[in-house]
């Protein structure tokens, strides 16, 4: 009357629970990249932010009664409109000068910071920036983060376009 058990004993299974934990470790990461989504999100977060900051400086521009191609101070930066969208610190640069033409929309990288300054109220540390003021490309100021260059946005004031730039989408 002797009946022999069948199964497996406690140190077995927590053996294989161990060895099973260990694998989890090692292969999650590279199944789940979790980097990619935290540079998509901060750079959504970014982009709104600038979204929202252009809209509020179109919005103080039209209430200032200036005209479309107009000059408005914001935190401290005089600065020059295209259409009522933030093009330049006036008077300060090769492609924008402080007459009352309208300006040919190719601005240099500081040109570009220097909107990103006066409108975030703090300079850029997150953005590589290239504008096209040596080129005849249809973008004005790229904004590409440090650490995942190709994802970021695009902004144009001449033709008032903000783009998200994000190639997995």
């Amino acid at each position: 009357m002797y009946k022999k058990n069948s199964g497996f004993t406690l140190i077995e299974l927590v053996i294989v629970i161990v060895i099973l934990g260990i694998l989890a470790v090692t292969a999650a990461p590279k199944f789940i990249n979790f980097s990619d989504d935290a540079y998509k999100a901060k750079n959504q977060g970014f982009f709104g932010a600038f979204s929202s900051a252009i809209k509020m400086a179109e919005a103080k521009a039209r209430v200032s009664g200036i005209p479309p191609h107009g000059r408005l101070t914001i935190g401290g930066t005089k600065l020059k409109f295209y259409n009522y969208w933030p093009e330049c610190k006036a008077g300060h640069n090769i492609h924008c000068s402080d007459d009352n033409e309208p300006e040919d929309g190719k601005l240099s990288a500081l040109e570009c910071n220097q909107v990103w300054d006066a409108l975030m109220q703090e300079p850029n540390t997150e953005y590589n920036v290239r504008g096209d003021g040596a080129s005849d490309n249809d973008w004005t100021c790229w904004f590409r983060l440090k650490d995942e260059p190709s994802i970021g946005f695009n902004y144009r004031a001449t033709e008032r376009l903000l783009e998200l730039v994000d190639p997995s989408t």
